[in-house]
């Protein structure tokens, strides 16, 4: 779905300033959130490390499609994962 609700306005705006950043430097930016269950609908994208919390970018190692339902639970528990 692309039509999420962003009720904290001003973290979307440093995200995007921050993607900005890396985009300004060559890097392909895309966002995600953070996954609250399990889901085989929607693709993962793998972090190469935990977002430390600061909103700086943070390099994707890999975008794993639609996974089945273990794999998903797997994902969500490894706590590096975004939708």
């Amino acid at each position: 779905p692309a039509d999420h609700v962003l009720p904290d306005t001003a973290a979307f705006h440093a995200a995007v300033a921050e993607g900005a950043k890396a985009a300004d430097q060559g890097r392909l930016v895309t966002f995600g959130i953070t996954p609250n269950r399990p889901e085989t609908g929607y693709g993962y994208l793998q972090l190469a490390a935990k977002p430390d919390g600061s909103g700086a970018a943070v390099d994707l190692q890999r975008f794993v499609e639609k996974p089945d339902l273990e794999r998903a639970k797997a994902l969500l528990g490894q706590g590096d994962c975004l939708w």
